[in-house]
């Protein structure tokens, strides 16, 4: 808000100007659009038509016919409003009116209208306005009988609408209905599906005993299977070798070789109890023995399974054995059957759930062929008795609408608004002056704190310089506590520039100042001005003790020294200070006098040329900023030319004349890590000097 005010005080000129053009513009419209404005009113009525009509359609039901009744969801005050305003109606009307080559389109002509309804009864109230009242008498005339005319034909055109509309949407609705009834008796067909809910139940029932019988059928193969595992453990034979070895023992060769290699392997082993392995006859019967066996080996090749030869019965019979191998393999049969009936149960189970999953999804298509039915049998009726209707009915969608109130001339003209043009004057004032300071503010923006974030300074303080305030020997605190600063990071001897970039930023004020306050310390201090503006202000404050024409610098106080270039004829142009002029001055003032330390109030650098010269040569700069006043291009633009040309900057004073303008240093950043870094060199030292008491 502060900096708003500062920038409306430094565009207070730009914006009174602005302000009493746009006062004039309003004026100037005001009078060139002022005129009187005739209306004319008028009521129009929803006509309760009661029509209630009953006929008998045979077949197809009974059609009673009710006027229709005012509803808060379809509203046909709402209805007619839109046909009253719409854009036949209003084009129409628009070419008969009397001014009718004033309006170039229908909105235009569509904006003298006002359309009202009532909230508890079927009234329009139409209001028009025009210049004079018998146009506006003659305009609403002609809109009311043109909105009649609309109505009537809409009427025309709904009645014939409805009629060829149902005749060919019949057709369609039986063809529909036809074809719906095909596709539901083809389904039922297909699917054998006549009632879903009795069939699901008896498949399920279905489902239950076989699913018992092939628990049971499994539980009986499963016995038998174990039955016959018995029988083959028991016996030491497989089916098949027990099968085999039935077959063998049927074969009297195989039986007349087995009987003589049992009677070889008896008369072997009595052999080998009376003799030893090498005997002949050992021997002998040995060679017997394995011959034997390679005629039983090749019989029971002969059968068929190699594998029943190393079974321990083959070498003794199977006497005794034939009812238990009978009964092994009758087991494994009966197994194999259970089996059998099992898998073709269990393809049953499979077929039924099947067909039982398949119910839900025939049974939903077979409901959405019968509501398709129904719907096409629904819409079929319903078309046919609206047919029929349509016939018998004389009501019309669209209610009659009778003159209430005919149209009525207001004696009162409407007059323009003062106040809505005072307050849209004032408005457009406001927005005027807003946007020429956003605009005059972006183009050259003030000075903000984080402007100086990118840079880096030795010094950043802040000192009050109230304008027109110079008092000597009672220095301010804040220059006090600079003066010490200065006087801690530079030794007597040196010289100190305080420079700024416009002359509005009261640089030269901050130079008297720091001059006082280093001469009350105890230095002996000379205070150079090449600022008019410094000068001026000494000359009106202290003119008793300065003239013109001096040749010594001017004591303003004890310790304090003055010289100028208009009391002391001291003329430094930009040639003479780079031959060195000004230099020499210096130095001649500091080794002739002894002075503590030399103040020059430079003048500024953006509106003297020869700033940046004195500067050069002293080369300790002391910068001067004022929040609300600096520019940012100004102090960068300044900044960046003392950078340039090598000068040393000791340090930012910020000048702060209002307690308005403390925000400022709110946000200040004194942060070591920055950006750009400004060369702090040592200044020049030419006497060690202590301050004089």
């Amino acid at each position: 808000m502060t900096n708003f005010v500062a920038a409306i005080k430094r565009h207070l000129f730009i914006l009174a100007i602005a302000n009493m053009a746009i006062v004039s513009a309003i004026l100037a419209f005001r009078k060139a659009t002022y005129s009187e404005t005739w209306t004319a009113d008028a009521k129009l009525s929803l006509a309760d038509v009661n029509t209630n009509l009953t006929a008998d359609l045979g077949p197809l039901g009974s059609l009673e016919n009710v006027s229709p009744k005012f509803s808060t969801q379809i509203n046909p005050l709402r209805l007619q409003t839109m046909i009253f305003l719409s854009d036949i109606v209003m084009r129409k009307a628009m070419l008969v009116d009397p001014e009718s080559e004033e309006f170039e389109k229908i909105s235009e002509y569509r904006n003298l209208f006002k359309v009202t309804t009532a909230e508890q009864a079927p009234v329009i109230d139409i209001l028009v306005e025009a210049s004079t009242p018998e146009i506006a008498q003659e305009r609403l005339e002609i809109v009311i009988s043109t909105y009649q005319d609309r109505l009537n034909k809409l009427r025309e055109n709904n009645s014939a609408a409805v009629s060829n509309f149902n005749q060919d949407k019949l057709s369609e609705a039986q063809d529909e209905l036809r074809k719906s009834q095909q596709l539901l008796e083809s389904f039922q067909r297909e699917t054998g599906l006549i009632d879903p809910e009795a069939q699901l139940q008896a498949q399920i029932s279905l489902l239950e005993s076989v699913r018992n019988e092939f628990i049971s059928v499994g539980s009986e193969a499963t016995a038998l299977r174990n039955k016959v595992e018995v029988l083959s453990n028991r016996l030491g034979l497989t089916p098949q070798a027990a099968i085999t070895a039935l077959s063998l023992d049927q074969n009297q060769g195989y039986l007349q070789v087995r009987a003589q290699l049992v009677e070889t392997s008896i008369r072997l082993d009595q052999a080998l109890s009376r003799y030893t392995a090498l005997h002949p006859e050992v021997s002998q019967l040995e060679d017997l023995k394995r011959s034997l066996e390679s005629q039983i080996r090749t019989y029971v090749q002969e059968s068929g399974d190699s594998s029943v030869f190393s079974k321990n019965l083959f070498a003794t019979g199977i006497e005794g054995q034939e009812q238990f191998i009978q009964e092994m393999l009758l087991g494994e049969s009966n197994a194999a059957a259970k089996q059998r009936q099992a898998e073709q149960l269990f393809q049953e189970i499979r077929e039924i759930e099947t067909d039982i999953r398949k119910i839900p999804e025939a049974r939903s298509k077979l409901l959405e062929l019968e509501r398709n039915y129904e719907v096409a049998d629904g819409i079929f009726k319903g078309l046919a008795a609206q047919t029929e209707q349509a016939n018998i009915d004389s009501f019309n969608s669209y209610p009659n609408i009778q003159v209430l109130d005919p149209p009525n001339i207001n004696p009162v003209p409407i007059k323009p608004s003062l106040a809505l043009t005072i307050i849209n004057g004032m408005l457009a004032i406001l927005f005027a002056n807003v946007s020429i300071i956003w605009l005059l503010e972006r183009r050259n923006p003030l000075l903000l704190s984080k402007d100086l974030k990118d840079f880096q300074f030795p010094l950043i303080t802040k000192v009050s310089c109230p304008e027109n305030e110079v008092i000597f020997d009672h220095p301010q605190p804040d220059f006090t506590w600079l003066a010490t600063s200065l006087y801690s990071s530079q030794p007597p001897g040196s010289c100190i520039s305080i420079v700024n970039a416009e002359p509005f930023e009261s640089g030269e004020l901050v130079s008297v100042k720091l001059a006082d306050a280093l001469a009350s310390i105890g230095f002996k201090v000379l205070l150079i001005d090449m600022n008019e503006e410094l000068c001026n202000s000494l000359q009106l404050l202290y003119s008793t003790r300065t003239g013109t024409g001096l040749q010594e610098p001017v004591g303003l106080s004890k310790n304090l020294y003055f010289a100028s270039e208009t009391t002391h004829n001291l003329k430094f142009d930009a040639a003479s200070i780079a031959q060195g002029v000004f230099e020499k001055y210096l130095r001649c003032q500091m080794s002739s006098s002894s002075y503590d330390y030399v103040i020059v109030s430079s003048p500024p650098l953006l509106k003297d040329s020869r700033s940046i010269l004195v500067n050069k040569v002293i080369n300790n700069v002391l910068y001067v900023i004022r929040p609300g006043y600096s520019r940012r291009s100004s102090t960068m633009k300044t900044l960046e030319q003392l950078n340039q040309q090598g000068i040393e900057i000791l340090g930012i004073a910020i000048n702060i004349e209002s307690p308005a303008e403390e925000t400022f240093l709110s946000n200040q950043d004194n942060s070591n890590t920055t950006k750009k870094e400004f060369k702090i060199g040592k200044l020049v030292n030419s006497n060690n000097h202590e301050p004089k008491k």
